[in-house]
């Protein structure tokens, strides 16, 4: 049925179909929408499919059931021709930009008796995605810039507020760099960052109980104060206490000790097994203390994540309060490679960075950690330099 509906109305009568798809709520059996990709990348110039390649491409792309595999995007991207298609390679280049960190499925037979299973998650990130990206910015995108500039910008705006909501990490991760080095003033997180790199598993118990949650921090403390801060305890600890935490801070006093409270979770989803992250940090170094300490090159793309202008800038056991702001931003206004520096957009922020000869952009990027539980979006700023 599925192959009969591609050959018989994707083009002929791709208006009544794609009718029906928007009645069924947009979703499509994935038969079907394996058939309609591969209709859409065996197009050749001239091809019937050329009328609605874009509206066909746009119903993959925005699926809200049945997501469009990565390499299923880039190969459309591949097959696009400009300017009937500009259309469908924005939407495309969109979806293959924006940060985010792919999951798969793995089913495991628990019984071979009565053929339980689980699903567990790995990290499945498309190592052919930056030869296609580079194909088409070379053959589709460059040549035709000056008519593709604005929504590209507009797009690589969205994308990195998209990232600013997760964590640094996570934006290194979404963007994938052959070599990268991540810094931060907070040596636990770093430490737990290092155990990723050598496939962490979580043995200690995990339970969303406020019993457990302070014995917990009771013994992470200990564990500091006895020079064990680098084990593997004390990793998994981390890991448990923050995703169990009052509204996902990462607080520490001045003794160095972390006394964030128990959170207010109805249910939280932990994650034992980190394995999956050996071999994509394998190459990455990570380091905790001042940014100045850190070496760049020349050419070295910086993405700066400072703390907000809020009175609490307590992450680690040294504050940083607006001198290390000022600080960071004027050593980032001296490197001569490109920076993107993002922050809350209070009023001596943009004059600052504007003294700095900052180039900016403003924007609203929802708020996924704060002290007092508000969730209201945030007015924030990119400051850009060395970006043309």
């Amino acid at each position: 049925m599925a192959l009969w509906l591609t050959e018989h109305f994707l083009t002929d009568h791709a208006q009544e179909l794609l009718a029906a798809v928007q009645r069924n709520g947009g979703r499509k059996h994935p038969q079907l929408r394996w058939f309609i990709w591969r209709r859409l990348v065996m197009r050749e110039r001239g091809d019937t499919i050329g009328p609605v390649f874009s509206q066909w491409t746009g119903v993959l792309v925005s699926q809200p059931h049945d997501i469009l595999p990565y390499e299923h995007g880039s190969e459309l991207l591949a097959h696009c021709h400009f300017p009937e298609d500009k259309a469908a390679s924005i939407l495309l280049f969109q979806f293959l930009t924006k940060p985010r960190i792919l999951l798969k499925e793995r089913w495991l037979i628990l019984d071979q008796e009565d053929k339980s299973t689980k699903v567990e998650f790995d990290l499945n990130l498309d190592r052919h995605l930056d030869h296609w990206l580079c194909e088409a910015w070379e053959k589709l995108i460059k040549p035709n810039l000056q008519a593709y500039a604005n929504q590209l910008e507009s797009i690589v705006i969205s994308n990195l507020a998209a990232a600013h909501g997760l964590e640094s990490v996570a934006v290194a991760l979404g963007l994938m760099p052959k070599r990268a080095l991540l810094n931060d003033r907070n040596p636990h997180l770093i430490h737990f960052y290092e155990s990723l790199k050598h496939g962490l598993e979580v043995a200690v118990p995990m339970r969303n109980e406020e019993r457990l949650f302070y014995a917990h921090r009771r013994r992470f403390n200990q564990l500091l104060s006895n020079g064990r801060s680098e084990s593997a305890e004390t990793a998994a600890l981390f890991y448990y206490l923050n995703r169990t935490g009052f509204n996902g801070l990462c607080r520490f006093n001045q003794s160095g000790e972390f006394n964030v409270p128990f959170g207010d979770y109805q249910r939280i989803n932990y994650v034992r097994d980190f394995r999956a992250y050996r071999e994509v940090l394998e190459s990455w170094e990570f380091t905790s203390g001042d940014f100045e300490c850190v070496s760049l090159r020349a050419g070295d793309f910086v993405y700066a994540d400072p703390p907000y202008d809020v009175g609490f800038t307590q992450y680690s056991k040294e504050a940083f309060g607006w001198d290390e702001q000022v600080r960071a931003a004027e050593w980032l206004g001296r490197h001569k490679g490109p920076v993107i520096l993002s922050n809350q957009a209070t009023e001596r922020f943009i004059k600052a960075y504007k003294k700095l000869g900052f180039k900016l952009r403003f924007l609203d990027a929802p708020r996924r950690i704060s002290c007092t539980g508000d969730r209201t979006p945030a007015k924030e700023v990119l400051a850009l330099r060395n970006l043309e």
